[in-house]
């Protein structure tokens, strides 16, 4: 014998909570999902610690090798050339990871791809009050920077975005003097 329910409308608010739930399983299971774009190189013969080294610049505390994801960013189109991804990344949490064990979430607050083949985009670290992350990336290169105030510290990356292959520079601003110029940033031309 099957029983009727006392209250009609029993049924429906067991179907809100249901998708109530199911909504908020699925936001915080998305919210959780980091996408890696940057990763050093297995190969670290390219790090100098300029600690050891003397690097002739002394706020430049270490340099690295790493690799990054540009197909998720400009993936090749059906004509074999790159053009922006359709998805969107606002709102999302990157993951860079710029030498062996030095990890950060990254969270996208605007994008824009002012060209068919370029893609802009900045953000802030999770967790960190004074963060800056920009990252630029076109057909030939990419240019990523994140700058830590709680920290003082800045890591800037150049690189190919064919090879996927760039530098990145680890720099202490309480280690730098004050500037008035600087030099171009220009990625390397492997």
């Amino acid at each position: 014998m099957i029983s009727k329910s006392i209250f009609p409308w029993q049924p429906i608010s067991m179907l809100l909570i249901t998708a109530c739930l199911l909504w908020t399983y699925a936001a915080v299971a998305g919210a959780e999902k980091n996408i890696n774009i940057l990763s050093p190189l297995e190969n670290q013969a390219d790090i100098a610690n300029t600690a050891s080294t003397g690097h002739p610049e002394p706020y430049i505390n270490r340099v690295g090798a790493v690799s990054f994801a540009a197909d998720l960013f400009l993936p090749l189109s059906t004509a074999g050339n790159r053009v922006a991804a359709d998805t969107s990344f606002l709102g999302n949490m990157l993951s860079v990871s710029f030498f062996p064990g030095l990890d950060f979430n990254i969270i996208v607050d605007s994008e824009s791809s002012p060209q068919p083949d370029i893609v802009s985009m900045s953000g802030h670290l999770q967790g960190a009050d004074l963060s800056t992350f920009s990252l630029t990336v076109t057909t030939e290169g990419y240019i990523i920077t994140l700058q830590n105030l709680d920290t003082a510290t800045v890591y800037r990356v150049v690189g190919d975005t064919k090879t996927r292959a760039g530098q990145v520079t680890e720099i202490d601003l309480k280690k730098m003097p004050p500037l008035l110029y600087t030099p171009p940033l220009v990625p390397p031309n492997n």
